[in-house]
């Protein structure tokens, strides 16, 4: 992946939240409407200008790429 996110509070646990973007396979009806959630699966890998937030004591991370 090639980066690596920094707490500024210097939290030990070092473990983020971060949001990447996920396809998800629908069962729908003949109008395309919803009917079940068919699974999903991750289409890309977390981007180093999304929001990181240390989980650990909720401050904005720094991520270099």
């Amino acid at each position: 992946m090639g980066m690596k996110a920094t707490c500024p509070n210097a939290c030990e646990k070092k473990r983020f939240s971060t949001g990447v973007i996920e396809y998800h396979d629908w069962e729908v009806d003949e109008n395309g409407n919803f009917m079940k959630d068919l699974g999903s699966e991750q289409s890309e890998n977390p981007r180093s200008d999304a929001l990181w937030t240390c989980l650990e004591c909720g401050a904005t991370a720094t991520v270099e790429s």
